[in-house]
């Protein structure tokens, strides 16, 4: 994103590393001119940088660490066939499902909070792998 940012990228090249959240931030092409969209799409893309650029492991392992702590059990308690559990934190994102009707707990993932494209192509070093939560 960093270099698509610096070659002054626009439109969907640049949208591809916005989520729901950063989107609903600029104006329709429909209703405003060209450059108020592009004005928006670049000031939304400056925010983005600056938040990818505070990540660090620490900050991640922390933020799993309160997940855990305080969602885990609502997930694992909250959940049946016709009810899943999701909540989102600034890093990390917990969700359940449940698939059978049988006894067996619910499924419980930890996956990270925001699409992985924007954070691997800026931040190779750090990885946010799908845990599957196996409660002891």
């Amino acid at each position: 994103m960093l270099g698509d940012l610096e070659a002054e990228v626009q439109g969907k090249r640049l949208l591809k590393y916005f989520e729901h959240d950063e989107l609903a931030k600029i104006p329709s092409i429909g209703v405003h001119n060209k450059e108020d969209v592009e004005e928006a799409e670049h000031h939304t893309a400056l925010e983005l940088i600056r938040w990818l650029g505070e990540i660090t492991p620490d900050k991640i392992l922390e933020d799993i660490k309160q997940m855990l702590g305080h969602h885990y059990d609502k997930a694992a308690t909250s959940t049946n066939l016709e009810h899943s559990y999701n909540h989102k934190s600034e890093y990390v994102h917990i969700s359940s499902h449940k698939s059978d009707s049988s006894d067996n707990p619910p499924r419980i993932f930890l996956t990270p909070s925001r699409h992985r494209s924007a954070i691997r192509d800026r931040y190779k070093g750090i990885r946010y792998p799908m845990y599957y939560v196996f409660k002891s």
